[in-house]
């Protein structure tokens, strides 16, 4: 695979984590409910087709997939490798924490 085509691919993987962290979503169950192996999209192991693609727009939604399709492919700003990545934690720490603050109202009650 070209350069240009390794790197639009590594952006995509990106963004397809921070969607799937962003609406709260494990890996597990986007593979469990779309037939999607998102563990092997995420590792890189598995390239993105369009089968994938049109399978995902049933998770995220078309708008949203074809808006992320665009940005990965584009690669500015915001959707740049490092500030994908940037984000990917940030939106992590933010699920982490609520995770936290649901385990600590549970323990109360």
């Amino acid at each position: 695979m070209p350069n240009r085509l390794k790197e639009i691919q590594k952006r995509l993987v990106l963004a397809l984590k921070y969607y799937r962290i962003a609406n709260r979503l494990t890996a597990n169950e986007i593979t469990e409910n779309n037939g999607v192996n998102f563990y092997l999209i995420e590792s890189g192991k598995r390239p993105i087709s369009i089968a994938t693609i049109m399978k995902l727009e049933d998770v995220f939604g078309v708008e949203a997939v074809s808006n992320l399709l665009n940005h990965a492919w584009h690669g500015e700003g915001d959707w740049k490798e490092e500030s994908l990545m940037q984000r990917i934690r940030m939106e992590q720490e933010k699920w982490d924490n609520e995770k936290k603050l649901e385990k600590a109202k549970k323990n109360k009650k």
